[in-house]
């Protein structure tokens, strides 16, 4: 269980303070200003339809949000379809909603503006009236509970609808959208199982060895969805994000069948080239797995495409 003290949640005991607001603007201030400066590094994709699937997909829509289709149910994580604010400019085009199918799930792994978007979750609303959003404990503040379907979650809870489940994990991170509610809501991760799948999402976070502990859990990982930047600066971001070399050996930690990379190239975070965690994980990876033989998968989608994920030989 994460540490609480005074209404407020923390990593581990006498943890300090992340990020005053002054850093905080300085790096958005610092990523506004190096969009100015350079010209659009990623190509821009065409908003295709994704149409409903009875295959197990997984479709990246660009940084932490993910639609994941399977024959139980369509999930949707961390939905930020378009630019959050004027200092967090998505660099990819914006996801109409008409473009995706009916959805039946969002989850959150916290409340950063990056992964928590009012705006794309009402659209989201609007077009799928009896969507449940699942959240972090002290999330559902930001919702009607009269017109909106929330649960909330501690982590190890675990929420099931029907042959779908939905278990809240650690993660080390932290919590904040105004100067008075620093991590009075929890953060975390997800796993999400059906008879078939098993599908891990980091959300955001720091290495640390709660990714032993869930491999421990869940011995049978088909998929891990991990972010892999910001990686600099790393005296600042050490101690919530990992970088692209931390989140490869996140994954060998969580004996994970594959891996999709995320939270890279979609907004200017940190003080690299916005395609650098990338190209440094995919460098991880090769130097890692370089047997012909060997089993793990790395996919590497671009925003709007879909990859068909295949169930372990343990769950067949």
């Amino acid at each position: 269980m994460p540490f609480i003290k005074g209404n407020r949640f923390y990593n581990y005991p006498d943890e300090p303070s992340h990020f005053s607001f002054g850093d905080l603007f300085k790096t958005a201030s610092s990523s506004l200003l190096r969009k100015i400066m350079q010209p659009k590094q990623i190509e821009k994709k065409l908003n295709k339809h994704i149409l409903t699937s009875q295959q197990p997909l997984i479709t990246w829509l660009g940084h932490a949000t993910f639609l994941i289709q399977t024959q139980c149910a369509t999930v949707i994580t961390d939905p930020v379809l378009d630019s959050p604010s004027m200092l967090l400019q998505r660099l990819i085009d914006p996801y109409h909603i008409e473009a995706l199918p009916p959805i039946d799930f969002i989850i959150i792994s916290h409340n950063h503006r990056d992964h928590l978007d009012l705006k794309s979750i009402e659209l989201l609303k609007k077009h799928n009236p009896h969507i449940k959003i699942l959240l972090p404990f002290g999330d559902a503040r930001y919702f009607d509970s009269s017109t909106t379907k929330t649960v909330e979650h501690a982590w190890w809870q675990t929420t099931q609808y029907n042959t779908i489940g939905f278990t809240f994990l650690p993660a080390r991170h932290w919590s904040q959208r105004t100067p008075f509610d620093y991590n009075k809501s929890l953060w975390g991760s997800w796993m999400i199982q059906d008879d078939n799948h098993t599908i891990y999402f980091a959300g955001d976070s720091a290495y640390d060895d709660h990714f032993v502990t869930i491999a421990h859990h869940y011995p049978t990982i088909d998929c891990a969805l991990l972010p892999i930047g910001p990686c600099e600066p790393r005296a600042l971001l050490k101690d919530v994000h990992m970088n692209a070399e931390e989140a490869g050996q996140a994954f060998i930690d969580l004996r994970a069948n594959s891996c999709i990379p995320m939270h890279w190239g979609t907004f200017l975070l940190g003080d690299t080239h916005i395609d650098a965690p990338i190209k440094r994980f995919i460098t991880w990876w090769n130097e890692t797995y370089t047997s012909v033989i060997d089993t793990k998968k790395l996919y590497l989608p671009s925003s709007g495409s879909s990859i068909t994920l295949v169930a372990s030989i343990a769950q067949k």
